[in-house]
């Protein structure tokens, strides 16, 4: 029997299980060594998953949005006014979900059931967005690469004042979190070799020239694509970031 699955995405529930979004079989949940395959196939990749109490939010290709209120057994599929690729999804307990579309950010206070659009870039041509964090009333918000508005932009949730806090040119953002005090973001592009992991504390954001600092790595590589924390570790910040870099090409 192959016990061999190619994961898109993959989330920890509050009862310790292990959602894992597949190319091929669904979605699978593995509890003790134990696989349940209970979702039926669905044409769209997931690209994220989310979980916070007993409810699992997840997003993929072509504006897919999936709900569970019971840890992953039942699930409800939606889709977002969009045919772009989503491929981050934030939460909190209180009901708040946030998602993206292209260059559009998708804001719901009520577990994903109704939703508001937001149009942060005031530009011409804005960026594509590739990834989310949020942090306390700060979402922050990566793009995919673009020549003059590429970067790291934050959107204040109580004022809706949006500016940028990290320029980048040539790389994307590929994902982000806020761990430890710091602020640690992975980025890449398709060329060349200069996938980087960089961090700073998350108090110096708010101040002018605030400086970033890089981690090196023996092996390098043309861009990191995602990157986690163990919230139990009580190793430095740095040493407990794992960054998920593609196994070939780019995605």
């Amino acid at each position: 029997m192959n016990n061999m699955f190619s994961s898109t995405a993959v989330t920890r529930t509050e009862n310790g299980s292990t959602i894992i979004a597949t190319v091929n079989n669904g979605i699978i949940i593995d509890y003790e060594g134990n696989r349940t395959f209970n979702f039926p196939l669905i044409k769209n990749q997931i690209r994220d998953l989310k979980c916070v109490g007993r409810i699992v939010y997840g997003v993929g290709d072509n504006g897919l949005f999936i709900k569970s209120l019971n840890e992953g057994k039942d699930w409800n599929i939606k889709q977002f006014p969009t045919k772009a690729s989503v491929w981050s999804v934030c939460c909190k307990s209180n009901g708040l979900v946030i998602a993206h579309g292209d260059n559009v950010i998708y804001i719901s206070t009520n577990f994903g059931e109704t939703w508001k659009i937001i149009s942060p870039f005031k530009v011409s041509k804005p960026p594509s967005i590739r990834s989310l964090c949020l942090h306390g009333s700060m979402l922050f918000i990566g793009t995919k690469i673009h020549p003059t508005d590429g970067g790291i932009w934050m959107l204040d949730l109580r004022t809706y004042k949006f500016i940028r806090v990290k320029a980048e040119s040539d790389k994307m953002i590929s994902s982000m979190l806020v761990n430890n005090g710091l602020f640690v973001t992975v980025s890449g592009s398709c060329r060349g070799r200069d996938g980087v992991v960089e961090y700073l504390p998350i108090k110096s954001l708010y101040q002018e020239n605030c400086l970033w600092n890089q981690c090196y790595s023996t092996k390098s590589n043309g861009s990191y694509l995602d990157i986690s924390a163990h919230e139990s570790c009580t190793q430095p910040p740095v040493k407990m970031i794992q960054a998920i870099a593609p196994f070939q090409g780019y995605t």
